[in-house]
């Protein structure tokens, strides 16, 4: 992810409800007034100014404002890209998890006014806490997917997004899933056969993964490092996000099977995505 959702995420504090973030958007002119800002840009234009007028000195999370009494259930953990249309990120939470679903969604769910630039250590650290406290990890993606290497804002881009998919790895309890907005879902039913094939022949790569900070880079690559090779660490990711991708596509749960049951043509090849 980039560097705000990675800064946020460090210090997990309440999970929400799909709803309220709904509601914050309501509340703060609807969704006229979101029309084509990233999340990146909600955070900057809409949350920190409101964190910053309402919250107490220092910050605090969304979270913590619209409860009276903040959450502290698991909630499902949610991945995205900064580059993103929030829009779009809200309206997949709510077709795929429903309005009453608890989720961890950094924006909401952290102090977005604490500096924590230089907690990279303490990230690393907390990260296998932090996501099996979840048990559950959805990734939402968009079609930044098609533009692996020109698309810095892909999540699969980012370094820090790779490591949190190794730590989903490393903890068996924990489930993944990868959910697609609605307009790459469109996209992807109306050539499943392109996208099976593009998604399938998918490959992260450390070296070409970015992070904003290079001190978090260093702190990431000295982590890899200590528990496996780089071609492992590839290798492991690359396998989560390929077994994601494929069930995606061609579970019973998928959007495209929902609201297309009759469409078959272009569906993933099983032996050929696990060779």
């Amino acid at each position: 992810d980039g560097s705000i959702a990675v800064r946020l995420r460090r210090t997990m504090t309440h999970v929400v409800r799909v709803k309220h973030v709904r509601g914050f958007v309501d509340d703060r002119g609807g969704p006229e007034a979101f029309e084509g800002q990233t999340v990146t840009q909600v955070v900057g234009h809409k949350v920190k100014p409101w964190v910053k007028k309402y919250g107490k000195e220092g910050g605090q999370s969304i979270a913590s404002l619209v409860l009276k009494k903040p959450e502290s259930k698991r909630g499902t953990m949610i991945m995205h890209c900064m580059g993103q249309n929030f829009l779009d990120l809200v309206d997949a939470l709510e077709d795929r998890l429903g309005s009453d679903a608890y989720i961890y969604l950094d924006i909401f769910s952290c102090n977005v006014l604490e500096n924590l630039e230089k907690q990279a250590i303490k990230w690393v650290d907390q990260s296998h806490e932090t996501i099996a406290r979840c048990g559950k990890v959805i990734l939402i993606c968009d079609l930044s997917l098609a533009h692996l290497d020109q698309y810095e804002a892909n999540p699969l881009n980012r370094l820090w997004c790779l490591y949190e998919l190794y730590v989903v790895a490393l903890l068996p309890d924990v489930e993944f899933e990868v959910f697609f907005t609605e307009n790459f879902h469109e996209t992807i039913v109306g050539d499943l056969a392109h996208w099976s094939e593009t998604l399938r022949n998918l490959e992260v790569k450390v070296e070409k993964a970015k992070s904003t900070y290079p001190k978090d880079k260093r702190v990431l690559l000295t982590e890899i490092e200590k528990r496996t090779s780089i071609e492992d660490f590839e290798r492991i990711v690359n396998t989560v996000i390929k077994e994601a991708f494929y069930n995606a596509l061609k579970g019973e749960k998928t959007w495209f099977q929902r609201y297309f049951p009759c469409c078959s043509r272009g569906l993933p090849d099983e032996k050929a995505w696990k060779e």
